[in-house]
């Protein structure tokens, strides 16, 4: 029996990618990934989940421009993390969770800039409410930026990786941003590639390295910085 996986990360942590990455190692899909236009990616963002039962072909998507994947995959699934202290706090699954951590303030500001120089129409200034919506809180929040939802969220990952890694150890590993995506720690890589149960080889780690630079391409030639 094929075991689920669900992948939760802070808003732009990798976490579409990690998707397909684990769908890869695990030859659930091929490394095939379909270039398409940024209308595209936004059409899917909100939708990435196929539905139960699904039998037809997965997709992975990116827009060469601004290197942003949408996974739309079976057995990893994803969430943010503060979905669990704002939607549901234990919310049912049976599998194994990986939670990727931005530990340093330096790692953080990188994702946090990278996240807009991804979203070209979005402004981190922008003001808005989630309180009730979809994908928000679903307690009275009073308004504040994109910027510091994302900061919100990824102080929820430090509260929410806590929890689980005492509540279930087993079935729960963190994955270090830095190390895994910046640094390219090849030890660090292995450790999750074994948690999902592959070997990482020299074919899944050059994913890693080739994501690597292109967001570093984003990064650099955006002005946030």
């Amino acid at each position: 029996m094929q075991t689920n996986f669900e992948v939760v990360a802070p808003q732009g942590a990798g976490c579409h990618f990690l998707r397909y990455w684990g769908s890869v190692g695990l030859e659930l899909i091929e490394d095939t990934v379909q270039e398409v236009g940024y209308s595209t990616i936004k059409h899917f963002e909100n939708n990435p989940f196929l539905p139960d039962g699904f039998k037809g072909k997965q997709h992975i998507y990116v827009s060469p421009d601004t290197n942003e994947y949408i996974s739309r995959v079976k057995n990893i699934s994803m969430r943010h993390p503060f979905e669990f202290i704002f939607v549901q706090k234990n919310p049912p699954f049976e599998g194994k969770r990986i939670f990727v951590h931005c530990v340093e303030e330096d790692t953080k500001k990188f994702c946090i800039d990278l996240y807009f120089a991804k979203k070209k129409e979005w402004d981190e200034n922008e003001i808005a409410d989630w309180t009730g919506t979809e994908m928000g809180y679903y307690v009275a929040m009073k308004p504040h930026t994109l910027t510091q939802h994302i900061k919100h969220d990824m102080a929820c990952n430090d509260a929410v990786i806590k929890r689980f890694t005492k509540l279930d150890p087993n079935n729960t590993i963190v994955l270090d941003y830095k190390k895994f995506f910046i640094d390219g720690n090849k030890t660090h890589i292995d450790e999750i590639a074994s948690f999902f149960g592959f070997e990482n080889t020299n074919k899944t780690y050059e994913l890693i390295k080739t994501y690597n630079k292109k967001n570093w391409e984003v990064y650099e030639s955006n002005s946030l910085h």
